[in-house]
C-alpha cells in the first residue's frame, strides 16, 4: 500500500523537477528571486525622466564615459606647463609641433544587437545633416556638382536603427565633442594672445598662412588623418573647422577655406584602428585569448555573466561580450535617445561591476605578452608619428643653420643604456638622406590630428605602456607635444675611449650633451601622463629619445609584409564585440563558456515560479487520483522502489 509521504515527496519532486532539470546555475535563479520582485514591484523596467536618472546615478553628465557637454570643457582642458618644468628646461622653451590621436564622438550604435529584453532602437539625427559631393570638381572640363544632403528617412521603421540614422553615424552630441576640443587644442597651441599661451615662450603660430588667402601652403601647417567612416571624418572636420574659427574667426575661416584635404586610407588596408590585414593580429589575438591571464579572467567572472543572464535578461551574452554589451550601454545612457537602460543594472552595483569586469578582461588582452598585440595593431600608426618628431626636428635645426650640430652628434660615440641612441641613428639617417638628395626636404606640419577609434587610442597608449587601462570615453584625445629646450645634461667624454674626427688631434677632455634638447609631454583627456612613460617617472616633460626607445618595436614590425585578410580571421572576428568566434576553437574555454547553459526564455519572467508551482499542484493531484485507482488493480506498486532517481521521475 502506497504511503502518504510518498505521494507527499513526489508532489514536492515535481515542484522541484523544473528546477532540477537545469544545471547548477538554476540555483543563482533562486538566489535573484527576491531581487526580480523587487524590479516587478517598481513602474516602469526603465528609468524615463530626468529625476529617475538624477536618482540613480545614470545621466551622462554622472558617467565619465559619456563626455557630457556640461562638464567636458572643465575636464578636458589642457594644462599649461608648470613653473618649475618651465625654469628646469629654461624660459625659451619653444613648441614645436602637436600631434592628437581622438576618438570619434558620440554616435549611433555600430551594429544591429540587442543585448537585453525590451531594448528599444529609434534613433533621430535631423539635427545634425551630414553632406556628400559626388564629384567636387572635374579639372579638365572645369565642371562640379551640387552639394547634396545625406538623409536616412526612407522606410524608417525598416532602417537597422528605426529611425533616420546610419549604424554607427555621429549624433550632433559627438558633433559638438569635437568643436570643444577644438576651442581647448585652439586655446592652448594657437593663442591670439600670446599671454594665454601653454607655454610662456613660443607657441604654435598659424597666423601668417592663414592670412593668406587660398594660400596652398597652409594644407602644411595642418595635417588630418582620418579612418574612411562617417563619424572620424566628420569629428575631423568638427574639431579642425571649430581649431580654425578660435585663431581667424568664423567669418574669415569659411571666406579662406571653402575646403580642406583630409587623409586617408581604403579600409582593408588602413591601420587606424584593429584591422586583421595588418600582419600578425590575428595570430596574437588569439594567442591572447588562449592565454592562461586571459583563461583567469574568465573563470574570475563567471558569476557575473550569470547575473547578466539572469538580471538584464541578455541573450546570447558570448556574442556581445565584450564591446557590444559596452556599446549598449554607452549609446543607452550618453545619447538621451529612447533607449534604456534595466533597472537589473542597478541591482548590486552590477552596472558598474560589468564595465569594470569588461575593462579588465580587454587590459589583458592589450596588456597580454608585454603588449604584443597592442604593438601589432599600432606599429604602423606609431612609426608615423615618429616620422613626424624627426622631421620636425630636423627641420627645426635647419630654420636655426644649426644642422652641423646634429652632424657632430652623428659623429660621436655614446654610452650603452643611453636613450638617445634610439632617435640619433633615425635623425643621422635622415640628415644623410638630406644630402644625397636635398630635393627630398618636405614639408613639416605644426598640427596633426589622427582621427580614430576606442581601438586606436587603446592599442597606441597599450603599446607604450601609458594607458589607464580604462575604456575611452567618447571625444577622448592623446596628446603628445614636442618641445626645444635649452642644452641640458652634460657627459664628460674620456679622449682615452671616446674620440671623433674633430678631437682626434686633441686629447684633453671634453663635454657632449648627454640628450638632444628635445622633449615630450603627453597628456589624455586632459591630464598629463608624461610620468607613466618609462624613464620619465616623476617628470611633466621628458626627452624625445626615451620615447623611441619605448617604441623601438615599430622599426621590426613595420617592414614586414601586410598578409591577406583571407589568412585568417575578418575584421569583424577583431571587432570587440564578437571574440566567441576564436574561444570557441580552444577547448579550455568550452568548459567554462560566457554563455551560460541556463535558458534565459525558461526564466523570462519573475512569475515563472508560481507557474510551476501551480502547474506542478494540478500534475500532482491529477497523478494522486489516477494512482488510487491503478494502485487497487496493480498490488506490485505497493513494493519498495528504493532505487528511484530523479531521472526515474521525468517519466512521470
Amino acid at each position: 500500500m502506497l504511503k502518504k509521504s510518498t505521494f507527499i515527496s513526489l508532489i514536492v519532486i515535481i515542484n522541484l523537477y523544473p528546477i532540477l532539470c537545469l544545471d547548477h546555475l538554476n540555483w543563482d535563479y533562486l538566489k535573484y528571486q527576491d531581487i526580480f520582485f523587487k524590479i516587478k514591484q517598481l513602474e516602469s523596467l526603465y528609468y524615463t525622466s530626468k529625476h529617475d536618472c538624477e536618482s540613480k546615478g545614470l545621466c551622462p553628465e554622472y558617467f565619465p564615459l559619456c563626455s557630457d557637454l556640461s562638464q567636458f570643457e572643465n575636464i578636458r582642458k589642457i594644462p599649461v606647463l608648470k613653473p618649475s618644468t618651465m625654469k628646469k628646461y629654461g624660459s625659451e622653451i619653444e613648441l614645436l609641433q602637436v600631434q592628437t590621436i581622438i576618438r570619434h564622438g558620440a554616435r549611433t550604435p555600430t551594429r544591429l544587437h540587442k543585448c537585453w529584453e525590451g531594448m528599444s532602437q529609434s534613433w533621430n539625427c535631423d539635427d545634425l545633416v551630414a553632406t556628400i559631393q559626388a564629384s567636387a570638381h572635374d579639372l579638365y572640363n572645369k565642371t562640379k556638382t551640387l552639394e547634396f544632403s545625406k538623409h536616412y528617412d526612407i522606410r524608417q521603421s525598416e532602417n537597422n536603427l528605426n529611425g533616420t540614422c546610419q549604424m554607427g553615424q555621429l549624433l550632433l552630441e559627438g558633433y559638438l565633442q569635437q568643436r570643444l576640443n577644438g576651442q581647448l587644442i585652439a586655446n592652448a597651441y594657437f593663442p591670439t594672445n600670446f599671454k594665454d599661451s601653454l607655454v610662456v615662450g613660443k607657441p604654435l603660430k598659424l597666423e601668417r598662412n592663414l592670412k593668406l588667402r587660398n594660400n596652398p601652403d597652409f594644407s602644411k601647417e595642418i595635417f588630418v588623418r582620418s579612418s574612411d567612416m562617417q563619424r572620424t571624418t566628420l569629428s575631423a572636420a568638427a574639431l579642425i573647422t571649430s581649431l580654425i574659427e578660435q585663431v581667424v574667426g568664423e567669418n574669415e575661416t569659411f571666406n579662406l577655406y571653402q575646403r580642406f584635404p583630409l587623409h586617408m586610407m581604403d579600409m582593408q588596408s588602413d591601420y587606424l584602428f584593429a584591422n586583421a590585414n595588418v600582419e600578425n593580429i590575428t595570430e596574437d589575438l588569439r594567442a591572447a585569448l588562449h592565454s592562461k591571464e586571459y583563461y583567469d579572467q574568465i573563470v574570475k567572472h563567471q558569476s557575473l555573466y550569470k547575473e547578466l543572464a539572469l538580471l538584464v535578461k541578455t541573450p546570447h551574452l558570448e556574442d556581445l561580450w565584450p564591446g557590444d554589451i559596452m556599446d549598449c550601454i554607452m549609446t543607452s545612457i550618453c545619447t538621451g535617445n529612447s533607449n534604456r537602460l534595466p533597472l537589473g543594472f542597478l541591482q548590486d552595483n552590477l552596472l558598474n561591476r560589468t564595465i569594470h569586469a569588461i575593462e579588465e578582461e580587454l587590459a589583458t588582452i592589450y596588456s597580454w605578452d608585454n603588449s604584443k598585440l597592442s604593438k601589432a595593431e599600432m606599429a604602423r600608426l606609431l612609426y608615423d608619428i615618429r616620422d613626424y618628431l624627426i622631421k620636425a626636428i630636423i627641420d627645426n635645426e635647419i630654420k636655426r643653420d644649426n644642422t652641423e650640430y646634429l652632424r657632430n652628434k652623428c659623429r660621436k660615440l655614446y654610452v650603452d643604456n643611453n636613450s638617445i641612441e634610439y632617435i640619433l641613428g633615425i635623425i643621422c639617417d635622415e640628415l644623410d638622406s638630406l644630402t644625397i638628395y636635398p630635393e627630398k626636404k618636405t614639408w613639416v606640419p605644426k598640427f596633426i590630428l589622427w582621427s580614430g577609434h576606442d581601438t586606436t587610442i587603446i592599442p597606441t597608449m597599450a603599446a607604450i605602456k601609458v594607458w589607464d587601462r580604462k575604456w575611452p570615453p567618447y571625444a577622448s584625445s592623446f596628446i603628445i607635444e614636442l618641445y626645444r629646450g635649452s642644452e641640458n645634461e652634460i657627459l664628460n667624454i674620456d679622449p682615452d675611449i671616446y674620440t671623433d674626427e674633430y678631437h682626434h688631434d686633441n686629447k684633453e677632455p671634453y663635454q657632449l650633451d648627454k640628450n638632444l634638447p628635445y622633449f615630450m609631454r603627453l597628456l589624455y583627456n586632459g591630464k598629463v601622463i608624461t610620468h607613466n612613460l618609462n624613464g620619465c617617472q616623476y617628470q611633466e616633460l621628458c626627452p624625445v629619445s626615451n620615447f623611441f626607445k619605448e617604441t623601438n618595436f615599430v622599426k621590426q614590425i613595420n617592414n614586414r609584409l601586410v598578409k591577406s585578410a583571407s589568412e585568417g580571421l575578418n575584421n569583424t572576428d577583431l571587432y570587440l564585440g564578437n571574440l566567441s568566434h576564436i574561444r570557441q576553437n580552444n577547448s579550455e574555454y568550452k568548459s567554462i563558456p560566457l554563455k551560460t547553459s541556463l535558458s534565459t526564455n525558461l526564466i523570462s519572467s519573475p512569475n515563472i515560479s508560481v507557474i510551476w508551482f501551480i502547474g506542478g499542484i494540478v500534475t500532482a493531484t491529477m497523478i494522486f487520483q489516477i494512482a488510487k485507482i491503478i494502485k487497487r488493480s496493480v498490488p506490485f506498486l505497493n513494493r519498495s522502489n528504493s532505487g528511484a532517481t530523479v531521472d526515474n521521475y521525468q517519466a512521470l
